[in-house]
């Protein structure tokens, strides 16, 4: 096995919306590797081992403030673990 298939993946699953695709933009910007798969009504964004929503790119996208608590409205499932949630940025990744 090569070592890039040894990572892991982390991601999301979002419902899909304007505030959505805000997000995946966001995520994409800041991790230009992230795999986005769409499906009727959801968006899943992939990316190897640690994943970054950052308020700011959000913000940036969607063109008016966000609250990273209102990624809940958005979020239907996630792989991974939630390593830090606060005001500027949420993080998934493994610890293990």
């Amino acid at each position: 096995m090569t070592q890039d298939s040894q990572r892991r993946l982390v991601g999301a699953d979002l419902q899909e919306s304007e505030e959505a695709e805000a997000i995946v933009a966001a995520i994409s910007a800041k991790h230009p590797e992230a795999v986005v798969r769409r499906s009727p009504g959801l968006v899943r964004v992939e990316v190897p081992e640690r994943l970054e929503v950052r308020r700011d790119l959000v913000e940036r996208f969607l063109n008016r403030n966000w609250d990273t608590q209102d990624f809940n409205l958005s979020i239907v499932s996630f792989f991974g673990e939630i390593e830090d949630w606060d005001e500027d940025h949420i993080v998934i990744g493994w610890s293990h």
